[in-house]
């Protein structure tokens, strides 16, 4: 019955998913969680900026992650719409991709993560454009990295999502051409030599280099880490488990464009957990943006599961879990 309701196509489910987020994050609507950042975190460029708006302001710090994963959830629904993963219309992406950050109640507060996933669907939305046109493929290797540049703005480690520009390119023309090479390159670097240049003929140079130094040096912990957590990123890595092998054994029967758009994704992960091993800056919040490509996966699994009961399983496996983390946190 849940599984039938989060999947259904219907208009309700606009509204549906902002209650769904609103149940999963009261926590933090009533109690802004705090975040640990260590210097440089929270001093990236556009961030900063954004950061003195809101500092003072608990309202809009508790609304934040709700209207924020709203968009976010609306953004997977369009990339779908527009470049069907998943062939059937369905709501149940951004219901899963929201229930996944459910259970996350460390990250139901303000950070640039937010910011840094809002311009990676950008990118990927010209990524997979590149996918279906003949033409104007130069234009989307060049917003593509642009896109990762002001996002990178926000949040430093997206820098490194370059890498999936190109291997999207890659993927969809079966090697890399230089044009698509440099555009995207130029892309990337065009937001940063704006600041670079502001900050240049302000003289303090100095001062952005210190900050990107401990953006990308500082090592990250979260403190507040428990047993729940762990025993939710196990369920987690079962689930990644089972749906790969699920995708893997009809991957074959896709289209060819659709088994680009996975490749795409899977670079997006494959991205993340490198980041999280060898940049020393990235903790937690980079779960925000595997949360992307699990969406998709986990969506796959439980639609091409014949019986709805098992989606109803899985779906209340996650909703229980996440209110045990709720309780005990």
């Amino acid at each position: 019955m849940i599984f039938k309701i989060l999947k259904n196509n219907r208009s309700y489910n606009f509204i549906l998913i902002f209650v769904l987020i609103v149940l999963l994050g009261f926590h933090s609507f009533f109690k802004p969680e705090e975040w640990y950042f260590f210097n440089g975190e929270n001093q990236m460029v556009l961030y900063d900026l954004f950061l003195h708006w809101v500092e003072s302001n608990t309202l809009i710090k508790g609304l934040f992650p709700i209207v924020f994963i709203f968009l976010i959830s609306l953004l997977l629904l369009r990339l779908n719409a527009l470049f069907p993963v998943i062939q059937e219309k369905t709501f149940l992406i951004p219901n899963i991709f929201v229930i996944i950050l459910g259970g996350f109640v460390f990250l139901h507060t303000i950070h640039p993560v937010y910011f840094g996933v809002f311009f990676l669907l950008f990118s990927l939305n010209r990524i997979f454009s590149a996918c279906t046109i003949d033409s104007g493929g130069l234009s989307c290797a060049f917003d593509a990295g642009f896109y990762i540049g002001v996002g990178s703005l926000f949040y430093f480690p997206l820098i490194f999502y370059f890498f999936v520009v190109w291997a999207g390119l890659f993927k969809i023309h079966g090697k890399l051409h230089g044009r698509y090479f440099i555009l995207s390159m130029i892309g990337t670097l065009f937001p940063w030599l704006m600041v670079f240049s502001y900050y240049f003929l302000t003289d303090t140079l100095e001062a952005l280099n210190h900050v990107l130094y401990e953006s990308f040096y500082t090592s990250a912990s979260y403190p507040g880490i428990k047993i729940n957590y762990y025993i939710y990123i196990g369920f987690l890595l079962l689930l990644t488990v089972v749906s790969g092998f699920s995708l893997l054994s009809h991957i074959n029967s896709q289209k060819v464009v659709t088994r680009k758009y996975y490749g795409i994704l899977f670079w997006i992960f494959i991205v993340s957990i490198a980041l999280f091993i060898l940049v020393p800056s990235v903790s937690g919040e980079i779960l925000v943006i595997m949360a992307i490509p699990l969406s998709f996966l986990f969506s796959n699994f439980m639609i091409s599961i014949k019986k709805e009961i098992f989606g109803d399983i899985i779906l209340l496996l996650f909703l229980g879990q996440i209110i045990w983390i709720q309780i005990i946190v």
